[in-house]
């Protein structure tokens, strides 16, 4: 359990990533958050549960594809957020495998639907790297 600072320590000070919308933090350019990730509609679908015939970028988006893309890039933005805002940085910890994840990196682990896995190792992470 986080205690009560912690809990308002998981929305990053700002957006490092430009990942999301400008004046409208809680969406996400979904554009910029794809390219992040280098995800296509079958990682999108992998990693949503959505099924790819149904995974699309326009209004009819699924809301649980624009949830899991918000979540994304929250979690990017914090990640920047411990590097000190350097993005290049976070992007290559995404990028590269990471043994405290089984070897699997972390784009990898949201590629294979395991977000809150990842979620929490970051949470906790933060959390102790505050102390």
């Amino acid at each position: 359990m986080y205690a009560p600072v912690d809990l308002f320590s998981t929305v990053p000070d700002k957006d490092y990533a430009g990942l999301l919308q400008t004046g409208h933090p809680g969406v996400p350019k979904h554009d910029a958050v794809l390219t992040f990730f280098n995800f296509g509609k079958p990682e999108v679908a992998s990693a949503t549960g959505v099924p790819a015939g149904s995974v699309r970028y326009d209004a009819r988006m699924p809301e649980a594809v624009k949830l899991k893309m918000l979540e994304w890039a929250t979690l990017v933005n914090l990640v920047a957020q411990f590097f000190g805002g350097d993005v290049e940085k976070a992007a290559l910890w995404f990028k590269l495998p990471n043994p405290l994840l089984g070897n699997v990196s972390p784009r990898d682990m949201i590629r294979f639907g395991r977000y809150e896995t990842l979620r929490d190792f970051i949470y906790t992470s933060l959390s102790e790297n505050r102390r």
